[in-house]
């Protein structure tokens, strides 16, 4: 499974979705409401994507290590760190 984030240098508000089209949507959207506060925003090439492999619990285990590391923390995997 893809999803599709925009990742916060800073780990303070990073954004997860489901879909491409969402993410774009949203994009969209936020640069018009960011835009009065002089924020900085993300661009269309800011967007990464988050492969999920749900085929074993060892790959979903991988995909939560990813996305706390996404977010700006670090869940320690003991089991997978080495592979």
């Amino acid at each position: 499974m893809k999803f599709y984030y925009f990742d916060d240098i800073n780990y303070y508000d990073s954004h997860l979705f489901s879909t491409k089209k969402a993410a774009l949507d949203w994009l969209r959207h936020a640069d018009k409401t960011y835009l009065d506060e002089g924020e900085d925003t993300f661009e269309e090439h800011d967007m990464q994507i988050l492969y999920v492999n749900k085929n074993t619990k060892k790959d979903i285990l991988r995909a939560l290590r990813q996305i706390s590391i996404i977010s700006g923390s670090l869940i320690r995997t003991p089991e997978i760190d080495n592979d």
